[in-house]
């Protein structure tokens, strides 16, 4: 009697264990695919592998990405999430931070005085909140004001400091200099956008929207792993619509490197929001099927890292 009741209970402890693995099973797996994971991730960049969201359906076309990564939008109409909208025009940031070191370097605020708060400034300036807040980080960053935590944003100096450039080291760590890398990404990215134009089909179209809805989202967040994911993404699903399996295969070979740069230039306050702005420009270019628009396009934004090498984006002496 007693061994009959010991095998029930071992019976009912393993059915509630299985029960238990289902669900947890059910949930790992649910969590799963509710993610939508970046083409290369810049924490697995490794040159000579294929994405598996890139791999062909054997007939020699691409996989067609799941419902979720279709955007339906109007022509015209930037993509992103329903307040991407109220994303600043380019350079805002930057802008705006000029604006506000010039009206002190005028004279319009003394060493000491506090400014106007966010909502004033942004009215004053015509910018969204977030351009204001990165100008003030910025700002902050190099000594012009200091923010005091519950009491508001003051005037530190009225000159700005001298700060080295976000690749001021990277000269020390490789051999060769940012100005190599933007050259080698102008011939690059520059053709594969220019192929994208005449190749490029709905599915790849549909993955470069995914990206900037994917990047916003991170920059509203905060998040720069995930701008250096989708900004990946973007450019690794204009050089795949380019049809070129060599050059797709030479812009994985120095996929670190790209994310080492892209990590540099998007921990800039305020480089997320050019960056996007950059993105819808290239996209709208090759959905004109532009070829001239779509390279001016891509040189331009690879161009912007000429300046990242240079100064920060905003002005170092006032």
């Amino acid at each position: 009697m007693f061994r009959q009741a010991g095998a029930i209970k071992v019976h009912l402890q393993a059915e509630g264990a299985a029960k238990a693995g289902g669900r947890n099973m059910a949930a790992a797996m649910g969590g799963f695919a509710g993610r939508r994971k970046p083409m290369i991730s810049s924490n697995d960049a490794r040159p000579g592998i294929q994405p598996a969201s890139r791999r062909g359906n054997g007939n020699g076309q691409a996989a067609a990405v799941s419902l979720g990564t279709l955007v339906t939008e109007r022509k015209g109409t930037p993509s992103g999430p329903a307040n991407v909208g109220l994303l600043p025009r380019p350079g805002s940031a930057c802008q705006a931070a000029e604006h506000i070191a010039n009206q002190i370097r005028q004279g319009a605020w003394q060493i000491g005085d506090q400014l106007p708060s966010e909502r004033d400034l942004c009215l004053q300036l015509g910018v969204g909140r977030t351009s204001v807040r990165d100008a003030l980080r910025i700002l902050a960053a190099q000594g012009v004001v200091a923010t005091r935590a519950g009491q508001g944003t003051f005037v530190a100096a009225a000159k700005a400091a001298r700060l080295p450039s976000p690749y001021a080291d990277w000269n020390r760590r490789h051999d060769y200099t940012i100005e190599d890398v933007v050259d080698m990404r102008r011939l690059l990215e520059g053709r594969a956008a220019e192929l994208a134009v005449h190749h490029a089909t709905t599915t790849d179209l549909a993955r470069l929207r995914a990206a900037i809805d994917d990047m916003a989202a991170a920059y509203k967040r905060n998040d720069l792993n995930g701008m250096v994911d989708a900004d990946t993404c973007f450019h690794e699903a204009f050089t795949h619509a380019a049809g070129n399996r060599l050059l797709a295969r030479l812009m994985h070979t120095i996929m670190g490197l790209l994310v080492e740069s892209r990590r540099i230039s998007l921990g800039v306050p305020g480089r997320g929001v050019h960056v996007l702005t950059r993105h819808r420009e290239i996209l709208a270019a090759i959905e004109a099927r532009d070829p001239r628009r779509t390279v001016a396009a891509v040189h331009a934004h690879v161009d912007d890292l000429r300046g990242l090498g240079v100064k920060p984006p905003a002005i170092q002496e006032l």
